[in-house]
């Protein structure tokens, strides 16, 4: 297999956001040192765009929702092993290892069904299968959720409604009888928006990104418009109020035919009015609007389980319609083994959820 850097422009015909030369922008806009690396197999051709780091354990190269190539399972592991050999000889970093939240689906499904999955030796053994050894190791944690809601939007309104939860309709209507109103809002309000952001992090111990973070978010995609620097997605910043007072928002994105919910915050003292719920459906409607074939709303519990710290979550997404799908999460490749084991111990004592990369 050959690797080459290219530059991050190529990859501006990603079909995901993460993999996209907007994001590589982004990243570099907040401090980060972004690498686009152009491979050759015979399996295939891409670009990966991989996010440069540095921890206390030394530098390692993460790689949001790549490669992007559509391969059978048995083929998966030998390719990623391929890949991460060519990357790991042709950067100049010299990583510790290399981090892949790979986009691909999950094997531990049958006929639908979610079967959960094993512990992490076992995920290895099946990944690193015929390759003569545990060369790729599944991660201490996730930094994007590995399990999401995929709405269809390929309906009419009607439809729509009709495919969700009654419940969830129900609340969609309370909150417009409760004189809730949502509108997309511009980036002039996002102040406004992260002191809710704010508050609903700390409600949910969650990291809290400071507001500077999500103004060069909507920067990034405005001088990349003007400056023409590829293809940019579309930030929308939606939200409801009452009485004038904004109760609850999100910040989605629109990127070639797929819509994503990005941040999300409310307020718990209003709560009543179901204005959560309200965002939602207008989120849709501007996606289905814009043209989008799906809505990813970015991050659930793996399965219906009343146990699971993040159940109500489960319970709001999984009510507006969509499917629950599964992906592998992260999977490590260690140049470094021991500072690699060093950092590995580190961190999985700190796990992430719904980290951006």
């Amino acid at each position: 297999m050959r690797v080459r850097e290219v530059d991050p422009r190529e990859s501006r015909s990603s079909s995901n956001l993460l993999q996209s030369s907007f994001w590589a922008h982004f990243k570099q806009r907040i401090g980060h040192r972004t690498i686009a690396l152009r491979f050759e197999s015979a399996r295939g051709r891409g670009t990966v765009l991989a996010v440069h780091r540095t921890t206390g354990c030394g530098q390692h190269l993460y790689v949001p929702h790549g490669p992007e190539m559509t391969l059978p399972e048995a083929e998966q592991g030998a390719f990623l092993l391929q890949l991460s050999d060519a990357i790991a000889a042709a950067v100049d970093c010299n990583p510790t290892f290399l981090r892949f939240d790979l986009p691909w689906r999950s094997p531990f499904t049958e006929d639908g069904h979610w079967l959960g999955r094993p512990e992490p030796r076992l995920q290895e053994m099946r990944m690193n299968f015929g390759s003569g050894g545990l060369h790729l190791r599944k991660a201490p944690s996730d930094i994007q959720p590995p399990d999401t809601v995929i709405i269809d939007l390929q309906h009419g309104e009607t439809s729509l409604l009709a495919r969700m939860k009654a419940k969830t309709r129900y609340n969609i209507r309370l909150a417009a009888r409760h004189g809730v109103q949502v509108c997309d809002e511009g980036v002039e309000k996002l102040q406004e928006w992260h002191d809710l952001y704010r508050q609903t992090c700390e409600r949910q111990r969650i990291v809290c990104e400071q507001a500077d973070y999500f103004g060069k978010l909507f920067d990034t995609a405005a001088a990349d418009r003007a400056a023409n620097r590829g293809q940019a997605p579309r930030l929308h910043l939606i939200a409801a109020r009452h009485n004038r007072r904004m109760v609850a928002g999100l910040i989605c994105a629109i990127w070639k035919d797929k819509a994503y919910y990005l941040y999300g915050a409310s307020s718990r003292a209003h709560g009543r009015l179901m204005a959560p719920y309200a965002v939602q459906w207008h989120t849709m409607l501007t996606a289905r609007a814009a043209g989008c074939r799906s809505y990813d709303m970015c991050g659930v519990p793996p399965e219906n389980d009343p146990a699971h710290p993040m159940y109500g979550l489960y319970r709001f997404k999984t009510g507006f319609g969509g499917q629950v799908h599964h992906f592998c999460g992260c999977w490590d490749y260690p140049v470094d083994e021991e500072q690699y084991c060093a950092h590995a111990q580190a961190q999985a004592s700190h796990a992430a959820y719904h980290l951006r990369g």
